[in-house]
């Protein structure tokens, strides 16, 4: 059938409306995608895929892991969070991060969780800069996860690191990407 001249041609059908949730269904599935009371100040996520980074203490890595066993182990890999007393005080000059497989910026970061470390080993001086990738390489040295403390002289919060998730970390419903 030909059209005139200056004639629409028809609109599609639109798609049928599927049927509202019911609103409980509703809510769970809302409440799902939400991470349930973590804010910025933690580095440990409320919501974790079996594919997510693992982030170990170096307490616990030391005493339960072997880096040859389980290097493999992690589907995205781990990193190991070190403190700023351990590194500083035993581990900066020292062979143990490599006789545990691990590299500072590679696979294991300093992490601050205390205004006292952060005053004592201030990363600034050392140009360390703060990681920015769950996946190694870390693109940085430390963490920091600070509270505000306004008893304290320059009490705000420090919140340096892993401030949010760079696309090249996301995961697709068929695993990591």
């Amino acid at each position: 059938m030909a059209r005139r001249s200056g004639s629409k041609a028809p609109k599609p059908p639109k798609p049928a409306k599927l049927p509202k949730l019911p609103k409980l269904l509703e809510r769970k599935l809302y409440k799902t995608g939400q991470t349930r009371g973590a804010d910025d100040d933690e580095v440990f996520q409320n919501r974790v895929s079996r594919f997510s980074t693992v982030l170990i203490p170096y307490s616990v890595w030391t005493r339960h892991f072997t880096p040859t066993e389980w290097a493999a182990t992690f589907a995205r890999g781990y990193i190991v969070l070190i403190s700023p007393t351990d590194y500083f005080g035993r581990l900066q000059n020292n062979t143990e991060l490599a006789e545990n497989k691990l590299t500072l910026g590679e696979n294991s970061l300093v992490f601050y969780q205390t205004r006292k470390e952060w005053n004592a080993h201030d990363p600034g001086p050392l140009n360390w800069v703060p990681a920015t990738s769950r996946l190694s390489p870390l693109n940085g040295q430390y963490v920091a996860r600070i509270s505000a403390n306004t008893a304290a002289d320059n009490g705000d919060k420090i919140i340096r690191g892993f401030n949010m998730t760079l696309p090249s970390e996301c995961v697709s419903h068929s695993g990591p990407v």
